[in-house]
């Protein structure tokens, strides 16, 4: 299990439509969720959700000086300023959290550690359900969860 994460609502809302936010809570000990993020999301609340206020002057001058969302900019400040892992899919905001040496993952990335610990068997169904859902994922991603089963 791993430690405390801060979520985006991108992620959140795909493990919600997959009906797998309950997994998420097994590989962390605690997501935190700005309630930007939570305004956003409005999907189901998990025991390791925390609803937290992350607003903060430097989430509020990204948001100003980016065309990221408010939600996202939280996200992004608060893990920079407290050393948290990002759970982020939209490209722009991974970059954004790359420029500033964030720690970062995504619905891919998560879906890939919980088939490596065993929390499920299959993450290539996963991935295919996505796809269904409009998720904009590659063959390649696919097969590379493939790999992962």
């Amino acid at each position: 299990m791993h430690k405390e994460v801060i979520a985006d609502a991108s992620v959140l809302i795909v493990f919600d439509k997959l009906g797998i936010t309950d997994l998420l809570c097994k590989h962390y000990n605690s997501i935190l969720i700005p309630g930007t993020v939570y305004n956003e999301y409005q999907g189901t609340i998990e025991n390791c959700f925390k609803i937290i206020d992350a607003s903060s002057q430097t989430s509020k001058k990204l948001h100003t000086e980016s065309s990221l969302g408010l939600g996202e900019c939280e996200v992004i400040m608060y893990a920079k300023e407290n050393n948290t892992i990002a759970l982020i899919d939209d490209k722009k905001a991974r970059r954004t959290a790359y420029s500033f040496g964030i720690t970062f993952t995504g619905t891919i990335g998560i879906l890939a550690r919980l088939r490596n610990e065993n929390i499920i068997t299959d993450a290539s169904q996963y991935g295919m359900k996505l796809k269904n859902i409009g998720f904009r994922i590659s063959d390649e991603l696919i097969e590379f969860l493939k790999k992962q089963s």
